[in-house]
């Protein structure tokens, strides 16, 4: 019985937990490319 709870509760908080950091991550990735894209194109606008 207690391990069916945890079980239960389990899957319940790693889905929250996994969601936000996947939330955190596409935004920190979207950040970064658009920050080495913009980086690129004015060294090359430079060059």
């Amino acid at each position: 019985m207690l391990k069916f709870v945890i079980d239960e509760d389990i899957p319940r908080s790693t889905g929250i937990i996994l969601t936000v950091f996947m939330v955190m991550n596409v935004k920190i990735w979207i950040y970064r490319k658009y920050k080495i894209s913009g980086w690129r194109k004015q060294k090359m606008h430079y060059k």
